[in-house]
């Protein structure tokens, strides 16, 4: 059995990832996640856990109960979805001490404006309720420090990490990924999968976030914090100064 971890943020189209990896895993093409399902399994080899952060935050142990008995059914693969969540969090220690081996640890990573895109037009529409807007500078604080979190996991040597813009665009990446970490070839193409609803009405991915209006709160704090500049360019990503 096959434990892998995956580690996203919210808005990032790591549902879409996840889809992708399932069915090339699996070998059948995924039309579950995106519902978003607590737990999923794709068939008799593959489990996935949804977004096992969310779900503990309410009931910890619920989450580490339902992990080891998916865990005792040893499927070949079982996947776990962490959102907005550091590799070393409280219950991704416990669940590793569960796992009795070491899990693979992938880390999805979308650039910071476009994440940030998604996770503005969400804040003003339908999702309003769960991201409670972005006029509180708290919550644009709040918010960057995940997607700094993230890029450090993608940066650590404990992680295997893969963007969303090679995912979409470079099929040497994406096949070496497969190769490289579960020596499987790739047999579904990623254009094939959607993610979870998009807030958006365009497809251009990588140039929404020239249809958001950024307050200047938001602009100024991340063009004032030199961590998150120098995180953007370290995981090679162009920081573009929003003026």
């Amino acid at each position: 059995m096959k434990i892998i971890e995956v580690f996203a943020n919210r808005r990032s189209g790591h549902h879409f990832f996840m889809s992708w990896l399932v069915s090339n895993l699996s070998g059948e093409i995924d039309e579950k996640i995106k519902e978003l399902n607590k737990i999923t399994w794709i068939n008799n080899d593959i489990c996935h856990y949804n977004d096992a952060t969310y779900h503990a935050f309410f009931n910890e142990k619920q989450v580490m109960d339902e992990i080891e008995e998916i865990i005792e059914k040893r499927p070949k693969y079982f996947i776990i979805n962490y959102e907005e969540s550091d590799m070393y969090n409280k219950l991704n220690k416990e669940g590793t001490s569960l796992f009795n081996q070491n899990p693979i640890k992938i880390v999805f990573l979308r650039d910071f404006l476009n994440t940030f895109a998604s996770k503005w037009k969400v804040s003003e529409t339908d999702l309003k309720e769960f991201y409670f807007g972005f006029k509180n500078k708290q919550h644009i604080i709040e918010n960057i420090k995940y997607w700094k979190i993230m890029a450090k996991n993608y940066l650590s040597n404990d992680s295997i990490g893969i963007k969303y813009e090679d995912l979409l665009t470079d099929n040497g990446i994406r096949e070496q990924f497969l190769l490289d970490t579960f020596e499987v070839n790739e047999r579904f193409k990623p254009s094939i999968f959607n993610g979870t609803k998009s807030s958006f009405k365009t497809k251009n991915y990588n140039q929404r976030h020239k249809e958001i209006d950024f307050s200047n709160d938001f602009k100024n704090i991340i063009n004032s914090d030199s961590e998150l500049n120098y995180l953007i360019g370290k995981v090679d990503y162009k920081y573009n100064k929003l003026v």
